[in-house]
């Protein structure tokens, strides 16, 4: 069997994501401690700015547990909840005209969408809020990927440009990285489900021909006994 490059290894990903995500929010809050900024500021930092990470550091510690593979399709949908209200946020933030801005609303919308066409499908919600009319598959699976890390990295150099504090922009790379390598966690999943699919496409013929055999034997039985 062939071995994985590390960027085609789900679990080593998976591990790099969770490594950021801690990175992330040790950082942003080491970084308040040292501007001297007051306890509430610091906890408030972290119920907002680095709520949204240490649910995605949850979602990705829980996948990795017995409870969270039992219980997978339910936090992938309150994962697309989540992603959801930021992209909601982030719409509401381009009202103010900044570059930064439109750039993160249209990154935060193509993630959700990629997530719902992902994490969604295959499941009973994807039937029930008929997502398989959404041409969802117009794009393939690698256009969903390089075009968020296109974006992701589009965001970074706007970000750079706009604060020049060794701070912002160490948290600006980390969260880039953490963007793209969600975003590869995503593409490899997909790939996961191609693969899962194809020995059910590949067997369908054969399934259809014994249907056949089997009306063909039933018809000339009944030609039989008349």
């Amino acid at each position: 069997m062939k071995e994985k490059e590390w960027y085609d290894d789900e679990n080593l990903i998976t591990s790099m994501l969770i490594g950021l995500l801690i990175l992330i929010v040790l950082l942003s809050q080491s970084f308040a401690i040292r501007h001297q900024l007051g306890l509430g500021f610091i906890v408030r930092s972290l119920l907002n700015y680095n709520l949204i990470y240490l649910i995605f550091l949850a979602y990705l510690i829980l996948i990795k547990t017995k409870v969270g593979k039992r219980n997978f399709s339910l936090a992938n949908v309150v994962l697309i909840v989540i992603q959801l209200l930021v992209c909601l946020a982030s719409l509401f933030n381009i009202f103010q005209a900044h570059l930064v801005d439109v750039v993160n609303f249209f990154l935060n919308a193509f993630l959700l969408v990629y997530m719902i066409y992902v994490l969604l499908k295959g499941t009973s919600l994807w039937k029930a809020l008929h997502l398989d009319k959404i041409p969802f598959e117009k794009l393939k699976n690698d256009y969903y990927f390089y075009g968020i890390t296109g974006i992701s990295f589009l965001l970074l150099i706007i970000q750079i440009f706009l604060n020049l504090t060794f701070d912002s922009i160490a948290l600006s790379l980390l969260e880039c990285l953490f963007t793209i390598g969600f975003s590869r966690y995503l593409y490899l999943f997909k790939v996961y489900q191609d693969e899962k699919e194809l020995p059910e496409q590949e067997a369908q013929p054969l399934k259809e021909e014994l249907s056949k055999e089997k009306a063909s034997k039933k018809k000339s039985k009944k030609e039989v006994s008349e």
